[in-house]
């Protein structure tokens, strides 16, 4: 196997070679080290007709271009037992499933330890003879994400107490079947986000694990060593100012009556005439899962962030997802259709058209020259407006897996999910351009013990086992 992909850093390039293997992984890593990449580039390379596209909220399902869990599944909400999955209703479904060699899970970080079991189940329950009894029916399983980040959803005690007594706890790798599944860990340390800010990945890194009391780190300038939190609140200490400018830092907020808070403020503030752009919804398209509003109420002078990447014509971006900017001009008839002119923070101007995000489900049609069931993906509905939303502020959650130059910390009365400091501080590229609200005390570094005592295993056995396989591939090739 001897695969040239000129994009991708050497380890990329490796677990690219794994998952084209058919080898089951766990692809993990810190913010930013791109693991979003990989996965496009397995797509581009993978049978995509053998192969699924998985995510727990129809959001990442879109980014992915996949399907929700639940969706692909037939699973009901809510939690997921042996009383509440029932039985697959139809052959067809059974044999959508069956046919699957290949399942890719993204954002695994929140998916719940009954949803992740939920999805074993219904393979196991589509197959037959000996895959009956293996995990995932013996597919070829593939799951992405960082247990660091932001944690699966739990709505009532009764839920935790039902993970924790039948499941061993709310992830996945919790699970008896992930040590079944036996997933070869490959985390991707190269740090692109960052860059070569080694001040702000080492105090990222300390957060991440929860380290924030140890005095490990030189104050630039200084002989002086602090801590991470320390260090953070020296150098990043917000000042007054006004939010209202071409090229002010986006404030991340805990929660999202807060984001709505300052954006409502900000665009009060201004002067200009407001046009309402309507969105386009066809079909079967969740509400929840909308990317921006359906009336989209935007003005000259708003802070606006993309989302959506659009590409040129020689294959370079000319925006990307989580850009920001303001609008320098709008063009919107009496229907609610138009675009709109941005400039962005670099001084980049663009002209924002309708973007289409699409809904998708898996079915299987039998292909006659083969004599075997292949996987097609059919688009069910789909949502087009301008891919934009308001950007003097969003919330923490909201701002998952996007990047900022300049990003200002809205903590409030602090933050409440584990790994949450942590996702809102790696979005921001750099130190110099973090500006905290007011100073990150250590109860604001929440960080599940279990996760990382994952990790730590997980780096144990990573080295050995990552030279074991190189070997392998080698051989094979």
């Amino acid at each position: 196997m001897n695969m040239e992909y000129g994009f991708l850093n050497p380890e990329q390039h490796f677990a690219l070679e794994l998952m084209l293997a058919g080898e089951n992984v766990f692809l993990t890593g810190e913010a930013g080290t791109g693991k979003s990449t990989l996965l496009r580039a397995f797509r581009e390379k993978c049978d995509t007709e053998r192969t699924v596209f998985l995510a727990p909220t129809g959001l990442a399902a879109s980014n992915i271009k996949g399907q929700t869990i639940h969706s692909f599944c037939h699973l009901k909400p809510g939690l997921q037992t042996p009383d509440t999955l029932g039985e697959l209703g139809s052959s067809r479904q059974r044999q959508l499933l069956s046919t699957v060699r290949t399942i890719v899970i993204d954002e695994i970080s929140m998916v719940r330890s009954d949803v992740f079991s939920a999805i074993d189940h219904r393979l196991r329950e589509a197959a037959t003879g000996i895959n009956r009894f293996r995990p995932f029916a013996g597919k070829q399983v593939i799951v992405c994400g960082d247990f660091f980040q932001l944690p699966p959803v739990i709505s009532t005690d009764t839920e935790e107490l039902y993970l924790q007594n039948y499941l061993g706890g709310k992830y996945p790798f919790q699970t008896r079947l992930w040590e079944e599944t036996e997933f070869h860990p490959l985390v991707l340390k190269q740090v692109h986000r960052q860059g070569n800010d080694r001040l702000f990945m080492q105090i990222l890194n300390n957060i991440r694990h929860g380290d924030v009391t140890q005095r490990n780190i030189v104050l630039p300038g200084s002989r002086i060593r602090l801590n991470s939190i320390a260090v953070l609140n020296k150098l990043c200490a917000g000042h007054p100012q006004d939010e209202v400018g071409t090229a002010q830092p986006i404030c991340l907020c805990t929660t999202r009556r807060e984001a709505e808070e300052v954006n409502r403020r900000c665009s009060s503030r201004l002067d200009s005439r407001e046009e309402i752009f309507k969105a386009q919804i066809v079909g079967k398209f969740p509400e929840k899962d909308y990317p921006t509003a359906v009336n989209l109420v935007l003005q000259p002078g708003a802070r606006v962030m993309t989302l959506v990447n659009k590409r040129n014509p020689d294959g370079t971006y000319e925006y990307i997802n989580g850009d920001l900017g303001v609008i320098a001009g709008i063009t919107c008839n009496q229907n609610g259709l138009g675009n709109v002119i941005v400039q962005f923070d670099d001084n980049r101007v663009s002209v924002i058209e309708p973007a289409k995000w699409s809904v998708y489900r898996y079915e299987q049609e039998w292909d006659r020259n083969s004599g075997r069931g292949l996987i097609k993906q059919i688009e069910t509905g789909f949502f087009i407006q301008i891919p934009l939303r308001l950007a003097w502020a969003v919330t923490i959650h909201k701002s998952q897996g996007m990047g900022f130059d300049r990003a200002r910390l809205f903590l409030g009365n602090g933050c409440f999910a584990s790994g949450q400091l942590y996702t809102a501080l790696s979005r921001c590229r750099s130190l110099e351009g973090l500006r905290l609200e007011r100073k990150v005390y250590k109860e604001d570094t929440l960080v599940d013990t279990n996760v990382v005592n994952f990790y730590q295993q997980l780096e144990k056995s990573c080295h050995e086992e990552n030279v074991s396989l190189k070997q392998l591939l080698t051989h094979s090739e």
